[in-house]
């Protein structure tokens, strides 16, 4: 039997910084705008308990309410790409190309129902990932 697994509730300092991280995120999106700053990349550095991945996607969201949703599926896909190609020998990808469904490129799919131009909600839906592949096995099909 497995013994289930009990998830620490964040506690008082934990919230203090996470405001603080909040605060600091809209200060620099003000920057990023007034400063037209380009080429910008998600990601996250999110570690700890193993619930704490279930809200990234919900960064993505935030992303789209502060700039505009083109912005924030460039952030989460195309610039990624880039920002790799960028980091030189440090690439964890140099053996096949990103961003291009070709013969030799990694494979990578997320297929949804819906049109993530109208709203990144639909690509954080878990209901509207469709087929889900990456490393060119396939996680999840629903089609």
């Amino acid at each position: 039997m497995i013994a289930e697994r009990k998830i620490p509730l964040p506690n008082e300092e934990t919230y203090r910084k996470t405001e603080r991280v909040g605060k600091a995120m809209f200060k620099s999106a003000d920057l990023i705008k007034k400063y037209q700053i380009e080429n910008l990349a998600f990601g996250t550095d999110c570690v700890g308990t193993t619930n704490v991945h279930e809200t990234q996607m919900q960064e993505l969201g935030a992303i789209e309410k502060t700039f505009d949703t083109i912005t924030a599926l460039r952030m989460a896909t195309s610039n990624c790409g880039r920002l790799f190609e960028m980091s030189t020998y440090q690439h964890p990808y140099q053996e096949g190309k990103l961003g291009q469904i070709v013969e030799g490129a990694y494979a990578d799919l997320l297929i949804i129902d819906g049109n993530p131009l109208e709203g990144v909600g639909c690509v954080m839906s878990d209901e509207a990932k469709k087929v889900i592949m990456k490393d060119g096995e396939i996680y999840k099909n629903t089609l």
